[in-house]
């Protein structure tokens, strides 16, 4: 009796659901999201182009092309920078733009949070053209006194949100599949652990994660896994010369793509992160830690990111830093640090490629 009630039951919600009226149209709002970080070299130039502002970017989302443009000067008396975001294609239907932009301070080496320049605007455009103003970013006087603007050079990051309407024919049932949860399902897995069956001795802890996903991400893992070597053979691997966070979010990072490479994760952490990532093979992640010592070079760790760079054959990265203690000032100011002296003692020879780019 109990079988016969459930079915009976199921029987009616299915009919009640097939009672409900059929629609010509369905209009889904589809969701489009980008972050992404803009490099501007030469401010004193854009001053030359008000009051019209000068274009400094494009970027494609929600299958149409969006225009930057960069204003030295808006406002009643002048006063402000500020940006505009303009739709450059066609489009047959009203697009919601949400934009959201912070500078990056080349001291603290971060893209502030602070109020002052940390704007969000939202606008809809309903024609090829139609703008949308980042509002009153800051105050130019203070933009050209401040860590923002460095050696002529500036940086925007923006987390741009669309939405857009995207219509169906339904004259007949339609089947309507939903976003991927493939990397909410891993993150899932990596909080949860379920089904481990390896753990690592990390410096007298133990972190436990499966072979397969690690195998699957990482060459490495997968000749220590499913290969002849003895971590083949066992369930419980020693890891040495790793520090246990390091080697978690490693880890974290092989389950899901993502590691937080935020303030909250020092400078010194990245570069441990980053050796333990080329230990493993993980190249992605490896270009992650070379892109947060980039945008964290000043004066200060100028140095230290160098010889970090040159022992560990990260040319791309060493590049960057000799371009940046060569430009402007930097030089005179990187060799009064501590950091300059430790360069001479372990790097000398990187002192001629210093030379070759004066």
């Amino acid at each position: 009796m109990f079988f016969v009630s459930n079915l009976l039951n199921f029987m009616h919600r299915t009919m009640a659901n097939d009672e409900q009226p059929e629609a010509d149209m369905i209009c889904r709002m589809e969701t489009f999201t980008k972050s992404f970080s803009l490099k501007i070299i030469g401010y004193s130039l854009i001053k030359k182009a008000k009051p019209h502002g000068m274009m400094v970017g494009t970027f494609d989302l929600g299958g149409h092309t969006w225009a930057i443009t960069f204003f030295p000067y808006v406002g009643h008396h002048n006063e402000w920078t500020a940006l505009h975001v303009s739709l450059l294609t066609e489009t047959k239907t009203v697009i919601t733009l949400e934009v959201e932009c912070s500078l990056f301070d080349h001291v603290i080496g971060t893209y502030s949070a602070v109020s002052v320049n940390a704007v969000k605007s939202e606008g809809n455009f309903l024609k090829q053209g139609d703008t949308i103003i980042q509002g009153q970013f800051i105050k130019n006087q203070i933009f050209e006194q401040s860590n923002y603007l460095n050696d002529d050079c500036f940086m925007i990051k923006c987390a741009v949100k669309l939405v857009k309407p995207l219509w169906v024919e339904a004259r007949k049932k339609q089947v309507i599949v939903p976003s991927s949860d493939f990397l909410q399902n891993f993150h899932q897995l990596w909080d949860s652990r379920e089904g481990a069956d390896v753990v690592f001795q990390v410096g007298g802890e133990t972190i436990s994660a499966h072979r397969t996903v690690l195998a699957a991400r990482s060459p490495v893992f997968k000749a220590e896994f499913f290969g002849p070597m003895k971590e083949s053979k066992t369930g419980c691997v020693k890891i040495k010369d790793i520090e246990p966070k390091v080697f978690t979010l490693m880890l974290q990072f092989v389950y899901t793509d993502i590691i937080p490479l935020n303030k909250e994760i020092s400078f010194e952490m990245t570069q441990h992160l980053l050796v333990a990532a080329d230990r493993y093979g993980l190249e992605r992640l490896k270009l992650i830690c070379k892109e947060k010592l980039s945008n964290s070079i000043d004066v200060e760790n100028a140095s230290d990111i160098l010889v970090f760079s040159d022992k560990h054959n990260c040319d791309q990265l060493k590049v960057i830093c000799l371009d940046f203690i060569v430009s402007g000032d930097n030089l005179k100011a990187v060799m009064a640090t501590d950091g300059f002296k430790h360069l001479i003692e372990t790097c000398p020879f990187v002192l001629r490629d210093l030379l070759e780019r004066r």
